[in-house]
């Protein structure tokens, strides 16, 4: 039986981890078609990182160990980083389009960005808080990784992506999506 259990352990562990590389990659080429730009494709992945290496080390620190249901852990908190750049790309390449520098798109987007992008992963880490009134401890401890994973994105947004968005000048304007002005034409004749 102990054999049985590592070995389901050791399968589920790797099950996760192919899960999350093949979540990385195909969001990373969904970023690159859609956004045409490099860096717009690895500040999510810097994001990602970060959030997973601050979440693991707090977690070691506090003596929390990752178990069988924590294998999910890094293509969750991928998803949920993702959608977070994703919005402030649309915003910031918004702003950028009707003139306002990077300086001033980046705060712009921001501030606007800041009380909804808070109030998803707030609702995310709140979510998955609330496992702690399971009575299995893999799945308690679980919600406690992944609400400290959900606050450490939303921490990591607002240190990391506007430092990120300004450094050096190398593609810092994400570019429209292929056919974007085709569905733009075609919603607005819709809408007339």
């Amino acid at each position: 039986e102990p054999v049985m259990v590592e070995e389901g352990f050791d399968l589920v562990e790797s099950d996760g981890q192919r899960l999350a590389w093949g979540t990385l990659i195909l969001l990373s080429a969904t970023l690159l078609i859609l956004f045409r730009n490099l860096r717009w494709m690895i500040i999510p992945l810097v994001l990602l990182a970060w959030s997973l290496v601050t979440t693991r080390a707090i977690l070691h620190i506090s003596g929390m160990q990752l178990t069988m249901v924590s294998s999910m852990l890094t293509a969750i908190i991928m998803v949920i980083a993702v959608a977070t750049v994703v919005h402030f790309v649309l915003r910031y390449r918004e702003y950028r389009a009707t003139g306002s520098d990077v300086a001033a798109a980046i705060e712009k987007s921001l501030s606007l960005l800041l009380v909804p992008v808070s109030w998803a992963c707030l609702t995310d880490a709140v979510g998955f808080i609330s496992l702690k009134m399971a009575r299995v401890g893999p799945v308690h401890d679980f919600g406690v990784m992944m609400a400290l994973g959900a606050t450490l994105v939303l921490l990591g947004a607002l240190l990391l992506i506007p430092g990120l968005a300004q450094v050096g000048r190398f593609g810092r304007d994400p570019k429209d999506v292929w056919g974007e002005s085709h569905l733009k034409l075609g919603l607005t004749w819709l809408l007339q």
